[in-house]
């Protein structure tokens, strides 16, 4: 009997121990979470975030008024895009060119909502979400559409531009 409980004593002092040291880590963590979002680190967090939907609305006004070449001003030259139901969009290049190849169909009319920024150095992650509504003119292989869903954009800060490096909108609709 003395044997088991010289077991339970050595296996339950590292566990307490251990629960112990995982609690103030985790304190330490909310504080150090406090300290991040405090101050010039905030002040930056917010700028970025300001740039960012400052690009969105560019990305809006091009999209609404036709202007693919100017896509170029938002997306990085080696941006990669992965929309629901296509191939992925490798570079700048390819992205002007199916976005010129849009364009001509009709009028897309996109709303585009930031929901959050994480930001690390030069880089950003932005969650947010989307809406938009394809009005076709007569030449147009598809229908008015309208569509809505959330989205991730990858950020990157290029001679202080920032630009989408990664883009990802997923749609809320279901398949029809």
């Amino acid at each position: 009997m003395k044997r088991k409980n010289v077991v339970y004593k050595n296996l339950i002092y590292p566990l307490i121990f251990g629960l112990m040291f995982s609690t103030i880590s985790c304190l330490n963590a909310d504080k150090n979470n406090e300290f991040v979002e405090d101050g010039v680190q905030k002040k930056e967090l917010q700028n970025v975030t300001s740039e960012i939907k400052k690009q969105n609305k560019r990305f809006e006004k091009f999209y609404l008024n036709g202007h693919a070449d100017s896509l170029g001003l938002v997306f990085d030259k080696n941006v990669k895009q992965y929309i629901s139901h296509q191939s992925p969009t490798k570079n700048l290049d390819e992205l002007i060119k199916n976005s010129k190849l849009q364009m001509s169909w009709g009028k897309w009319d996109f709303v585009i909502s930031t929901e959050e920024v994480k930001l690390s150095g030069q880089m950003a992650v932005e969650r947010g979400k989307y809406q938009f509504s394809f009005t076709p003119n007569e030449q147009s292989p598809i229908p008015a559409q309208i569509d809505s869903g959330n989205y991730i954009a990858v950020w990157e800060k290029f001679d202080e531009t920032w630009k989408i490096v990664w883009d990802a909108p997923v749609t809320e609709l279901p398949l029809q």
